[in-house]
């Protein structure tokens, strides 16, 4: 096998490598003595890593070897519907992407903004509130200095918050001027991928001609075309 290209390698040193004067093929090694617990069994993931015909995911490239290894690349989670669930879903997203991972986060459970909260008084900010809190997380929050955090949310289509779900990354005219001069800058969901989590019911919806289903699914395919999400997901 080839050696690594100058793009791969350039790639490689500024991702990957456990130190500037790694090479590609120590990281095979480092990574095949990871995976096998440090055993003789070993050797039998060295040739096919090293010379790139079994390519581990990008924790174990990194992480491998380190003293804490983590080797998920992404992590399922759903948001609950209280104070100490929201507590806890930050807290767990520090700590997942700050290891690498990306998360996906349904957030279905969480009640609809404007729902009145009997115990403590006041409203709920609902589920697009806790996405932006968690969005704000994983702009803050980057993995060794390095690698950026990936987030995808999720919302049922009959969840009562669903049109402001559909359109929360159609940012206005300022928010895109601004994004052309710093992509940094912040707006709406900009760390998160969105979908539309449907399901059989939603489809035969579909299929008989029903109208509010037929009104969700054009205001949905308009978003996408014009903003690029969100997109689908089956349930």
């Amino acid at each position: 096998m080839s050696d690594l290209s100058p793009f791969s390698e350039s790639i490689f040193k500024r991702t990957y490598a456990i130190n500037p004067q790694e090479t590609w093929r120590q990281c095979a090694a480092r990574v095949s003595s990871a995976v096998a617990n440090n055993n003789d069994q070993y050797r039998s993931f060295l040739g096919p890593i090293s010379d790139r015909v079994l390519m581990p995911g990008g924790r174990y490239l990194y992480s491998a070897g380190r003293p804490k290894f983590a080797n998920a690349n992404c992590f399922g989670l759903i948001a609950g519907d209280s104070r100490e669930a929201w507590g806890q879903l930050l807290s767990d997203a520090v700590i997942c992407l700050s290891m690498g991972g990306g998360i996906g986060v349904e957030y279905s459970d969480v009640r609809a903004a404007g729902t009145p909260i009997k115990q403590m008084g006041g409203y709920a900010s609902g589920p697009v509130s806790l996405m932006s809190m968690v969005n704000t997380v994983a702009k803050h929050v980057m993995m060794g200095g390095q690698r950026r955090s990936a987030l995808w949310a999720g919302l049922r289509w009959n969840h009562p918050d669903i049109d402001a779900f559909i359109n929360v990354k159609d940012w206005n005219a300022d928010y895109q001027e601004m994004k052309r001069r710093n992509f940094n800058y912040d707006a709406p969901l900009d760390m998160t991928n969105v979908s539309v989590i449907i399901d059989d019911t939603y489809l035969k919806l579909l299929q008989s001609g029903d109208k509010s289903a037929l009104a969700m699914h054009y205001r949905i395919c308009d978003a996408m075309a014009r903003t690029g999400e969100p997109a689908f997901r089956n349930q």
